[in-house]
Formats: C-alpha cells, structure tokens, sequence
C-alpha cells in the first residue's frame, strides 16, 4: 500500500499497471501476481464511493481542486469519467506540476471528458471558486494538527450549494471541512469514506474476495482511527 510522496515515483519499479493506474499515472496499491508487481489506483473507487450520494449534483457542473499530486490525480479521473463534470480545474502553488497533470490525462483518455480541463494559480482563483458545484482538497494541508497553512485563500467565498470533498481524513472534522463551511458551503464530506472504499478495493485486489459488508459499516461509523 502506497501513500505520498511515493505514488508516481514507483511506476518504474513495477512491471504492469491496472488501467485506472495507467491512465491516472499514479499508483497506491501494489499485488504479487504470479511473480509480477502489478500497480493499482484504488483511489479512484474511494473518491467515486465518497461523491455517489451526492452524484445528481455533480453531472454537467465545474470542479477546483486543490492539488496536484496522486491524489489530485485519481480525483480529476474519476470526476471526468464516473461523473461526467462539465470541467475541472487544477489550482497549485506548482504550475509545472498541475499542468503536467493535465498533459497526461487529456494523452491517456478519450478527447471529450476533458476538453475543459484547466490550471489555475491560487492567486487568482475567484471566478472557479465561484462557480465550482465541488471544491476539493487533495494536498496534505490539515494533516498536522494546528498548522497555519490554509487551503482557501482567507477572503475566498463559494455558493451556498456547493460541495466540498477533503481527501485528508484526520483529524476529524478536518480543516478543509471548516474552511469550506465558513466559505458558505453547506455540503461537506471528509476523507474517512473515501479511506474505507479504497481500502476495500486494495483487499479485493490482494485476497479476490469482496471486503465483508459488516466490517464496512462498522468502519464508516468511526469517528478516528484508534
């Protein structure tokens, strides 16, 4: 199981890739398969387990996301194809990175998912947070208890039916969730459902069997992880 900074870096030790892994271009789970290292990106079956309940309000409407690592990556994937976002776009202190980031997944999908896929500098970020249906948090800001680091700029507003989605999932509430909340956002989900999908996804992969039902339930109702 593989976690940042490491999820594109191990591409070139392993010897085939799953196709979300591929087309993401970042992997976070690793099987032995016969002898071969095969790379998977459960992260994408998080993120679409996390966003189904809120699916009806995504299709045809704009995301911003924050980040551009692994799991910006895995993010931007399943909001183009899972959800069908009439676009997405990338906001990171990495200009080089995030556009790279968009390179490879308009070169690795069909053209249509993401012909409007964008960058933005989080310097200038009104109008996407504007008008953005999803907000979402996929750097590590918020990770470490009592950090200065913010996500939105401090004067940033969002519609009041607006979504926010945090891929950090502790400590609980996360930061990002309370940003968002005091941005105007009604709607927030944390990372917690998002870390179980995934994970259930990782034990399909390792054992071929389906994660049980009932372990799922009871991890989803956790308020932490002890």
């Amino acid at each position: 199981s593989i976690t940042k900074p490491y999820k594109e870096m191990v591409i070139s030790h392993l010897d085939r890739l799953d196709e979300s892994a591929r087309v993401v271009g970042a992997v976070n789970t690793i099987a032995n398969e016969r002898g071969r290292l095969v790379g998977y990106n459960t992260d994408v079956a998080g993120v679409v387990a996390a966003l189904t309940p809120v699916r009806g309000r995504l299709r045809g409407a704009d995301a911003l996301i924050f980040g551009a690592g692994g799991g910006a990556r895995a993010t931007a994937y399943a909001l183009l194809t899972h959800f069908k976002m009439a676009s997405v776009t990338i906001a990171s202190r990495r200009p080089a990175q995030a556009k790279r980031l968009i390179h490879e997944l308009q070169d690795r999908m069909p053209p249509a998912p993401l012909a409007s896929a964008a960058f933005r500098p989080v310097s200038d970020l009104h109008d996407s947070l504007t008008h953005a249906a999803l907000v979402v948090n996929a750097t590590s800001i918020g990770t470490q208890a009592g950090t200065r680091d913010r996500v939105l700029p401090k004067s940033g507003r969002v519609r009041h039916d607006a979504i926010g989605f945090d891929l950090v999932y502790r400590p609980r509430p996360t930061q990002f969730c309370g940003e968002v909340r005091r941005a105007g956002a009604r709607t927030v989900i944390d990372g917690w459902p998002m870390l179980v999908a995934q994970a259930e996804a990782a034990f399909q992969v390792w054992t071929g069997r389906k994660f049980p039902s009932n372990v799922r339930s009871s991890l989803l109702r956790l308020r932490q992880l002890p």
